[in-house]
């Protein structure tokens, strides 16, 4: 007689499942067909061309911010080059600066030895030439003092 009760059990709760199911589904039924109301389908429907026009736009302006992420992305790129350039060369300008500024230290350098060299050659020569003249002025007079002594 277990067994007997047992199965009546498992049909039973079996046929309160079905019940139960099917009245869940009655009430979602009515609560849909309750929710949308033909005024409200209208009210939330958006029509054919206003969908596609909408569909267009926004087709459109995702190509139009693809356009603008690539060119930024060229502009990033060549931002970044002219970076390095500008690095470089300032880097080589700095470098030619020291160079202009040695050589021109050589330079004055050089410049000053060979007018220093020069400056001792042109008064060697005006010396000599000074003691040639005063000896040419002096000669006669000292003769003409001996002249005058004798």
């Amino acid at each position: 007689m277990e067994a007997s009760n047992v199965l009546f059990y498992l049909l039973a709760a079996g046929l309160g499942v079905i019940i139960g199911s099917l009245a869940t589904w009655l009430y979602w039924q009515s609560r849909v067909h309750r929710a949308y109301h033909p005024k409200e389908i209208l009210r939330d429907y958006v029509s054919r061309e206003v969908h596609d026009q909408l569909r267009s736009d926004a087709d459109l302006n995702y190509e139009n911010l693809q356009e603008r992420i690539a060119a930024e992305t060229g502009v990033r790129s060549e931002l970044a080059s002219l970076q390095a350039r500008h690095e470089h060369l300032s880097q080589k300008l700095a470098d030619q600066g020291k160079e202009m500024e040695r050589l021109q230290a050589q330079s004055v350098a050089h410049f000053e030895r060979a007018a220093d060299r020069l400056l001792e050659e042109k008064s060697e020569r005006f010396s000599k030439q000074n003691l040639r003249q005063l000896d040419g002025l002096l000669t006669p007079l000292k003769e003409r003092i001996q002249t005058f002594e004798d």
